[in-house]
């Protein structure tokens, strides 16, 4: 009774002094002061009952006039809700003060006020609006000479580009905030913008300047030991090293981190870092023995804080330095140990609302019960792991002590491919050849919607588009509701996340639905839906060869119409296949190990499948090869590609489009770009015209973007330099000549008109800009035919090919044969300097 009286003690203070005001007849100000008052003394306590105080007290002094007061107690407000995990709520009431700061003119609250909101929308999952909330502070406060603001803007900034894995503009963004913290002698941010600088220079792989970083970091810790955390600087530093496999720097870091016993109430965390993080560095070395018992240190510090997801990383990484030290094959009771380990983790982020943490750990049970024998169990695991992982939101996880998905599954862009090969191996062994290819096929679409997820696209179609944004919206309102989960502290505001956590199993059935949706309207967006990829037909005269890497093979997936599915194990010796497709891929055309090496790969990828083929074979690469050549792979010196017809396909789900129509006269489009190192470039674009009179030919100063998405026709010839933007994006322009003021996105291709067939040209002599994403955006936009070079071609080449492509576009109107017939051209010329096998030609 007594403790119920306590809850019940502040809000009856609060109606007891609203009464009281009624009475005596005080001002709605000073109202609002009495309740800003009893709501302070309340939050610490209970900030759920502060906040209606709070909201009340907010809204009589907005109705007072008093814009100054009302700013306050918005911003107290938003700090109350964040230290509650409610970032939904804090977000709009930072916005709510930063509109009474504006109205006051209070221009250095405002300026702080918009740093944090574009630190709450990061938070949030909403990078671009983070971007531009973050980039108007960041001028606001050189306007207004607030620099040590400024300087906090641009730091903000290096951190939301960074998850963005915009590394220069992150690298730019952090160096010019460390500048600036020196000027205002703030050393500790100096340190952690030199440590984001260090991590997006290592991504960029630019060592000379990292190391300059890391020794620069280093001496203002050692100078100014005294004014900031060298723990912390440290761990920051070392966090930078981790993540990108340097883990002898890593190491030194940690254990510099750990070596200052200065210690204090406050220092908790910074203490179980410093011990998490040097076990991880010993972990990812091999020494596993010391590595357990560094997490075991940090697992004693971290249990005081309670925070579960770091608390399950710990007992995983416990128990993963057992199994890995002795190969899996553990004694019985440690075996039984680690067991626990796993189950008690699997409990606590489950209880954390973590289920790609959930997904590792059921992976990593299905293990134990494989080494046990037990294979059954462990397929049943393996399935439910990879099931978990696929319906999982894929929010960003920057903090390798909360969950690194880099550290727990090896490779975090082949998330994917870690969670189905051991899966995939078991079916596999078993004959279980349907649900392998739906297991693959799954996880090979769930790759291709991370891959088109990374920059909003917009279709011409509207009908589409529409579709498409409600469906984007309804993932982004899923990964927002489960970043917000993230943020609620456990135990704390449970009625909030029990309604997030609602909202977010909403926002997924409406995706689930939106995306079914879309794959039955539009074909050419099936792997949208993870339950309608399993559903492709294959055409009758073309046979799908799916390639399959498992942990230690190369598989081959067949799947014809009317026909069981088959399978068959091409090497056992993954590592070494994969060893000598890349030195082939690497090898000059006219180096005379590739006519062996060519027809030692038919043997192994083509040969098995000889019997399966019909009109065409339609490839889906491995992953990881989407640049390999299967079609320039020769037998008895013939490329496959003059015995069998070849095409690739971005997944089976693309197995299901319509051949595009013959136009009776085609109608072709030219837009592209000359530059300095393609001489005769111009020409070669021009020279379409003499193939097809009525040919629109758009290229250099009137090659913009407006001009690009005004074309239509029934083929496009798009001519570039393909490569990152400034800001990472792909892109394609003209501006290493100053021909275009600025780089397209290769994102526009989404809405264009929906041109049947396009041919991309790469036009850069030393390099080749054109990934796996470029075909599959123009395809996604209803092209059933991409022709691109995936190797760099010299202008003879490129030249032959496209005299030889035309001529049989304009003779036959059948794209494949015209391409085919440009390809045997290639072979033909007997010019070992000629690359046929970098033209690779997707879809019908």
């Amino acid at each position: 009774m007594r403790r119920r009286l306590s809850y019940l003690l502040p809000a009856a203070l609060l109606i007891a002094a609203a009464g009281c005001s009624r009475g005596s007849g005080t001002t709605p100000a000073e109202r609002a002061a009495l309740l800003y008052a009893e709501a302070a003394a309340t939050a610490p306590r209970s900030p759920a009952q502060a906040e209606p105080a709070l909201t009340e007290a907010l809204r009589l002094f907005a109705s007072s006039g008093n814009d100054l007061r009302a700013a306050e107690i918005a911003a107290f407000l938003s700090t109350l809700q964040q230290s509650t995990g409610k970032l939904s709520p804090a977000l709009a009431s930072l916005r709510t003060a930063l509109s009474f700061y504006s109205a006051a003119g209070d221009r250095e609250r405002e300026v702080q006020s918009k740093i944090g909101i574009g630190r709450l929308l990061s938070q949030t999952g909403a990078m671009t609006d983070a971007v531009d909330v973050l980039e108007d502070a960041a001028l606001a406060a050189d306007l207004y000479g607030f620099h040590r603001l400024g300087a906090l803007a641009s730091a903000e900034l290096g951190a939301v580009h960074g998850a963005k894995e915009s590394w220069r503009l992150s690298a730019e963004r952090y160096g010019r905030a460390s500048a600036a913290m020196l000027r205002e002698n703030d050393l500790a941010g100096a340190a952690a913008s030199n440590a984001g600088t260090l991590r997006a220079l290592l991504a960029l792989d630019d060592r000379a300047s990292a190391e300059r970083i890391a020794a620069q970091t280093e001496d203002i810790i050692a100078v100014n030991s005294s004014s900031l955390a060298p723990s912390s600087a440290y761990v920051l530093l070392a966090d930078a090293f981790l993540d990108h496999g340097r883990w002898e720097e890593a190491n030194d870091c940690f254990r510099k981190a750990a070596a200052w016993d200065r210690w204090g109430a406050d220092s908790l965390r910074e203490r179980c870092a410093a011990a998490a993080g040097a076990g991880e560095a010993l972990f990812r070395n091999g020494a596993f023995a010391e590595a357990q018992k560094r997490f075991l240190a940090a697992y004693t510090l971290a249990r005081p804080m309670n925070d579960l997801p770091v608390l399950a990383w710990l007992l995983v990484r416990i128990a993963d330095c057992d199994v890995r030290r002795t190969g899996g094959r553990l004694p019985q009771e440690a075996a039984i140990r680690s067991t626990q380990f796993y189950e008690q983790a699997q409990n606590l982020y489950h209880r954390a609302r973590f289920p790609l943490g959930e997904a590792v750990v059921m992976h990593r049970l299905a293990a134990q019960r494989e080494y046990a024998g037990d294979v059954n169990a462990a397929l049943t695991l393996y399935r439910r792991s990879f099931d978990r992982f696929i319906s999982a939101p894929l929010v960003p996880d920057r903090d390798h002590r909360v969950f690194h998905t880099a550290a727990l599954t090896g490779n975090a862009p082949a998330m994917e491919e870690w969670f189905s090969e051991r899966l995939l191996t078991l079916l596999l062994e078993r004959r279980s050849v349907s649900d392998a290819w739906n297991v693959a096929e799954r996880a090979a679409a769930a790759a291709l919607r991370r891959l088109v997820l990374t920059a909003p696209l917009t279709f011409r179609d509207r009908s589409k588009d529409s579709l498409w944004q409600q469906w984007t919206g309804a993932l982004r309102a899923m990964e927002q509701s489960a970043l917000e989960l993230r943020a609620v502290p456990p135990g704390a505001g449970s009625e909030y996340a029990s309604e997030v956590n609602a909202a977010g199993e909403w926002s997924r059935s409406k995706a689930a639905a939106l995306a079914r949706i879309l794959a039955q309207q539009f074909p050419e967006l099936r792997f949208v839906s993870d339950a309608a990829v399993v559903e492709q037909t294959v055409p009758r005269d073309a046979a799908v060869l799916r390639y399959v890497w498992t942990e230690t093979a190369l598989w081959l997936l067949v799947r014809r119409t009317g026909e069981s599915d088959a399978a068959m194990r091409l090497t056992a010796d993954r590592f070494e296949l994969r060893r000598r497709m890349d030195l082939f891929v690497s090898l000059p055309s006219d180096d005379p190990r590739r006519e062996r090496l060519s027809a030692e790969l038919y043997g192994i990828l083509i040969a098995p499948a000889e019997r399966y083929g019909r009109q065409r074979f339609l490839i889906v690469p491995p992953s990881g090869g989407g640049d390999f050549p299967f079609h320039a792979l020769t037998k008895e010196g013939r490329p496959l590609v003059d015995l069998i017809e070849v095409s690739y396909l971005p997944s089976a789900a693309f197995a299901s489009l319509r051949r595009p129509v013959r136009p009776a006269v085609p109608a072709v489009s030219v837009f592209g770009f000359s530059n300095d190192t393609r001489w005769g470039l111009e020409f070669e674009l021009r020279e379409v015209r003499g193939f097809f009179r009525n040919a629109t030919v758009v290229i250099n100063q009137t090659a913009t973007e407006p001009a690009l998405r005004s074309m239509t026709g029934d083929h496009l010839l798009l001519a570039s330099r393909f490569g990152p933007a400034e800001d990472g994006t792909p892109a394609f322009d003209g501006a290493s000549t100053g021909v275009s003021a600025a780089a397209i996105p290769v994102t526009a291709a989404a809405s264009l008109h929906p041109f049947p067939s396009v041919q991309l040209l790469d036009a850069q002599r030393q390099r080749n800009g054109i990934t796996s994403l470029h075909p599959l955006l123009f395809m996604m936009n209803g092209a059933g035919t991409v022709i691109v070079n995936r190797r760099p071609v010299t202008p003879r080449t490129s030249k032959l090919f496209s005299a030889a492509f035309h001529a049989a576009f304009a003779a036959d109107n059948d794209r494949y044969t015209a391409y085919r017939n440009a390809v045997r051209a290639l072979y033909r010329s007997g010019d070992a300097s000629m690359t046929p096998e970098a033209y690779f030609y997707y879809g019908w």
